[in-house]
């Protein structure tokens, strides 16, 4: 699968709401803490992820542990519907052990490559990324 180029992220925005769609067969090998390397930040350095306070009032969305929950349809619409109504910033797959960039706010324009992961996955991992000092 081709994935799209993570651009620059602007730290002065100091956190950024993503979703790491995964498979839970390899769960055990997402460690969203490596997230922090896309944004050019470093676990108790700099940068943290923090829960994201509204995940648990997404209703499409079964928590299932922590911040992993499961969609509750393969339906692109409602999963675009559910990133832009709770203002997410960015869309991740974590497949063959590494996070691939799906798409940023920008849903419409990569609807076939947010399409493709979806039917590759069945869990979502959901955080803020944080930027805790500078």
């Amino acid at each position: 699968m081709e994935y799209n180029e993570f651009e620059e992220w602007d730290r002065d925005n100091s956190s950024a709401r993503v979703m790491i769609a995964f498979n839970r067969s390899i769960q055990n090998e997402l460690e969203p803490d490596d997230l922090l390397n896309e944004y050019g930040l470093e676990l108790y350095e700099d940068g943290e992820l923090q829960s994201y306070m509204y995940s648990d009032n997404i209703t499409q969305l079964t928590n299932i542990e922590g911040r992993i929950y499961q969609l509750e349809s393969r339906n692109i619409e409602e999963l675009i519907k559910v990133l832009d109504d709770f203002n997410f910033d960015h869309l991740w797959h974590f497949d063959n052990e590494q996070m691939n960039f799906v798409s940023d706010w920008n849903w419409k324009d990569n609807t076939e490559l947010i399409q493709k992961v979806l039917e590759k996955t069945d869990a979502l991992y959901i955080a803020e990324v944080c930027v805790v000092s500078d």
